[in-house]
């Protein structure tokens, strides 16, 4: 949550609902996140000097903006897998990869390589000694996620140039309508 509101920010000044809605386009709804979640975010930022109010809205809504310190991080982030510190590299992977290359400013080549180099590394070569069952199907299946994230980046090459202004629709307040 953090790094992915830290990355919405390379974008611009914006207020909680804005960036919680321009941070489940970007994801494609992947990421669900909620109002609370965002703005706790928020509040711990502003405590480490990532972001600060920059300014408001005509109705009152602080904008918050990158300070050079939060630039710093986001713009890290944008270029660096985020699994070595993720329990769920999947998960890591596909938001910061969705985010990173909605993002006009930002050149996803390096992410995406840097991202194929950690799931190659993550292939565990089969062994000739005699192996417990559980083991091998453990390593099976992180051979299989790795080859899977491996085809999915492949595949996120494919697609044409995805990146996505900051909107001017202003998102509305209250629960979605389903």
């Amino acid at each position: 949550m953090r790094e992915a509101i830290l990355g919405t920010l390379l974008l611009g000044p914006q207020y909680g609902l804005q960036l919680r809605s321009e941070i489940i386009k970007r994801t494609g709804g992947v990421l669900r996140i909620n109002s609370g979640q965002i703005y706790q975010t928020l509040e711990r930022l502003l405590r480490d000097g990532l972001v600060h109010i920059s300014d408001t809205t005509p109705d009152g809504l602080p904008l918050y903006e990158l300070t050079k310190q939060g630039t710093d991080v986001a713009l890290k982030w944008a270029t660096t897998p985020a699994t070595a510190t993720r329990k769920h590299p999947w998960e890591a992977m596909v938001i910061q990869v969705l985010i990173v290359r909605s993002l006009p400013q930002q050149d996803e080549a390096r992410l995406l390589e840097a991202y194929i180099m950690f799931w190659q590394e993550n292939i565990v070569q089969d062994g000739t000694a005699e192996v417990d069952p559980t083991i091998l199907l453990s390593q099976t299946a992180s051979n299989a996620q790795a080859r899977a994230a491996m085809e999915w980046l492949a595949e996120v090459r494919k697609f044409d140039e995805s990146k996505i202004g900051l909107s001017t629709i202003r998102p509305m307040r209250g629960r979605p309508k389903l």
